[in-house]
Protein backbone atom coordinates (compact mmCIF):
# COMPACT_ATOMS: atom_id res chain seq x y z
CA UNK A 1 0.00 0.00 0.00
CA UNK A 2 0.97 3.40 -0.64
CA UNK A 3 0.54 6.55 1.60
CA UNK A 4 -1.48 8.17 -0.08
CA UNK A 5 -4.25 5.12 0.00
CA UNK A 6 -3.72 4.55 3.75
CA UNK A 7 -4.13 8.76 4.12
CA UNK A 8 -7.23 10.06 5.05
CA UNK A 9 -6.92 13.77 5.18
CA UNK A 10 -10.18 15.64 4.89
CA UNK A 11 -10.45 19.22 3.32
CA UNK A 12 -11.23 22.02 5.96
CA UNK A 13 -14.83 23.68 4.88
CA UNK A 14 -15.52 27.24 5.99
CA UNK A 15 -18.98 27.79 7.55
CA UNK A 16 -19.46 31.86 7.43
CA UNK A 17 -20.98 33.94 10.13
CA UNK A 18 -24.64 34.10 10.15
CA UNK A 19 -25.35 37.04 8.34
CA UNK A 20 -28.45 39.46 7.84
CA UNK A 21 -27.40 40.46 4.36
CA UNK A 22 -30.13 37.94 2.68
CA UNK A 23 -32.79 39.92 5.21
CA UNK A 24 -31.68 43.12 3.61
CA UNK A 25 -31.37 42.49 -0.25
CA UNK A 26 -35.29 41.02 0.28
CA UNK A 27 -36.32 44.08 1.92
CA UNK A 28 -34.89 46.09 -0.91
CA UNK A 29 -36.34 44.02 -3.09
CA UNK A 30 -39.84 44.48 -1.69
CA UNK A 31 -39.83 48.06 -1.33
CA UNK A 32 -38.61 48.14 -5.44
CA UNK A 33 -41.53 46.28 -5.85
CA UNK A 34 -43.98 48.30 -3.77
CA UNK A 35 -42.59 51.02 -5.31
CA UNK A 36 -43.07 50.42 -8.59
CA UNK A 37 -46.32 49.59 -8.18
CA UNK A 38 -46.92 52.82 -6.49
CA UNK A 39 -45.21 54.84 -9.64
CA UNK A 40 -47.41 52.83 -12.30
CA UNK A 41 -50.32 53.20 -9.94
CA UNK A 42 -49.45 56.84 -10.27
CA UNK A 43 -48.86 56.86 -14.22
CA UNK A 44 -51.75 58.85 -15.95
CA UNK A 45 -51.67 59.00 -19.65
CA UNK A 46 -52.19 61.79 -21.46
CA UNK A 47 -53.04 64.21 -18.48
CA UNK A 48 -50.85 65.72 -15.62
CA UNK A 49 -51.28 64.28 -11.63
CA UNK A 50 -49.15 65.12 -9.51
CA UNK A 51 -48.88 63.34 -6.13
CA UNK A 52 -45.72 65.06 -4.57
CA UNK A 53 -42.96 61.92 -6.20
CA UNK A 54 -43.42 59.51 -2.74
CA UNK A 55 -43.42 56.68 -5.21
CA UNK A 56 -40.41 57.29 -6.95
CA UNK A 57 -38.36 57.66 -3.50
CA UNK A 58 -39.71 54.14 -2.14
CA UNK A 59 -38.67 52.77 -5.40
CA UNK A 60 -35.29 54.29 -5.71
CA UNK A 61 -34.46 54.19 -1.73
CA UNK A 62 -35.60 49.84 -2.13
CA UNK A 63 -33.08 49.87 -5.64
CA UNK A 64 -30.36 51.73 -3.38
CA UNK A 65 -30.54 49.51 -0.77
CA UNK A 66 -30.69 45.86 -2.74
CA UNK A 67 -27.38 47.32 -4.90
CA UNK A 68 -26.03 48.31 -1.82
CA UNK A 69 -26.30 45.08 0.04
CA UNK A 70 -25.38 43.06 -3.19
CA UNK A 71 -22.02 45.12 -3.24
CA UNK A 72 -21.33 44.62 0.52
CA UNK A 73 -22.29 40.63 -0.23
CA UNK A 74 -19.91 39.95 -3.45
CA UNK A 75 -17.03 42.16 -1.18
CA UNK A 76 -17.27 40.21 1.53
CA UNK A 77 -17.32 36.61 -0.49
CA UNK A 78 -14.24 37.94 -2.84
CA UNK A 79 -12.33 39.11 0.33
CA UNK A 80 -13.10 35.07 2.11
CA UNK A 81 -12.08 33.68 -1.51
CA UNK A 82 -8.53 35.91 -1.62
CA UNK A 83 -8.10 34.94 2.18
CA UNK A 84 -8.06 31.87 1.05
CA UNK A 85 -11.47 30.44 2.62
CA UNK A 86 -12.71 28.24 0.22
CA UNK A 87 -12.45 25.09 -0.28
CA UNK A 88 -12.69 22.70 -3.84
CA UNK A 89 -16.68 21.35 -1.87
CA UNK A 90 -17.32 25.50 -1.79
CA UNK A 91 -16.39 26.11 -5.10
CA UNK A 92 -18.66 23.90 -6.80
CA UNK A 93 -21.09 25.12 -4.49
CA UNK A 94 -20.94 28.09 -6.01
CA UNK A 95 -21.13 26.50 -9.83
CA UNK A 96 -23.98 24.66 -8.46
CA UNK A 97 -25.41 27.70 -7.14
CA UNK A 98 -25.23 29.75 -10.65
CA UNK A 99 -26.46 26.45 -12.61
CA UNK A 100 -29.57 27.56 -10.57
Amino acid sequence: MSSAETSTEYEKYYVPESSSLAVRATIGLVLSVFGGGLVLNEMTFGGTHDTGGAAKWVLFAGLAMFIATLTYWFRTTIKENKAGMNSSQLSNSYVLGMFW
